[in-house]
Order: C-alpha cells, then structure tokens, then sequence
C-alpha cells in the first residue's frame, strides 16, 4: 500500500482546515465578547480612552475600556470631569481614594457634590476611574472580570446617573 496519496489528503486537508482554525477567537476574546454583549443588554456603550494622568492603573496599550452609560438629557454632554482612585486616602483628594484630573467647569451644587462622594462609597472595586462627557457617565476598568462584574457597573451608573444629571 503506498502511503503517498494519504499523505496528500492529509496535507490539503491541512492546508484546508489550518486557516479556518486560525480565525477562531480565542478565550480571552470570546470572554470579552460576553462582556461587552451583557454591556449592550444593559444599554451601555463601550469606548476605549487613554488612561487618565494621575490614575494607578497600568496597561499594555496605554489605553483603558469604558463602559459608559449614555445621557439622557441634551445639557448633561457638557457636564464634563473626570475622577479617578488613588492608592491611599487624603484629606486633600476629593473623597478619600477618590480625586479630581478634571474638575467639572461648572461648580457643581452643593447636594450633588454630597451625592457623588456617597456614591463613591458604593463604587465597585475594579473601577479605577469615573468620568462624565459627551459618552454619558463611564466606568474605567480592565475588562478582566466576569459578566458579574459588567451587571454591577451597569447597576451603579443607573443609579447614580440621575442623581448626577444636570437636570
């Protein structure tokens, strides 16, 4: 029996299927799919923004991945500021962990200031910075969690984005 002809089929074969098994997304990708997938069943958008100066937070690219919950009202897309965690509490941040890289450019009242530092208590521990802007109200995170973590996020911008509209 010669062996030559099967090892043909077997090499078209290779060739064949090789390609086709190089396209498959890997882990990490089908992971993130599922991430961003639950993100757009909440209703938020994902955008990758350079990591802010002042953040903690390390990356390859430089850049960090947003989950942001869009604004419902036309005057909150100027409300504009960015805050991001620190490693240690002080008394000069804004709120313990917590300080300005853009300070909003309207003074913000008084009792919407006092919401945003509770809020900042209930803030899930993977977010390593918030920001508000034209996107709506964002989450800065890795994207290294579970589906838990992105339901948990939703469930905080839902909950603090209309105490912090404009509005």
């Amino acid at each position: 029996m010669s062996w030559l002809p099967i090892i043909i089929c077997l090499a078209a074969l290779a060739l064949i299927l090789g390609p086709v098994m190089l396209m498959q997304p890997t882990p990490a990708q089908r992971r993130e799919a599922e991430l961003r997938k639950e993100a757009a069943s909440q209703g938020l958008r994902v955008h990758f923004q350079p990591i802010p100066e002042g953040s903690d937070f390390k990356s390859r690219t430089n850049h960090a991945v947003t989950y942001c919950l869009p604004w419902q009202h036309q005057a909150d897309i100027k409300n504009q500021w960015l805050l991001v965690r620190k490693r240690f509490a002080h008394d000069l941040h804004f709120s313990g962990k917590w300080d300005w890289v853009q300070k909003p450019k309207v003074s913000m009242e008084p009792d919407v200031e006092e919401a945003l530092r509770g809020m900042l208590q209930e803030i899930p521990d993977f977010v390593f910075a918030i920001s508000s802007g034209p996107q709506g109200l964002c989450g800065f995170w890795n994207e290294l969690g579970k589906v838990e973590h992105v339901q948990a996020m939703g469930q905080w911008l839902k909950a603090s984005a209309p105490q912090l509209s404009v509005q």
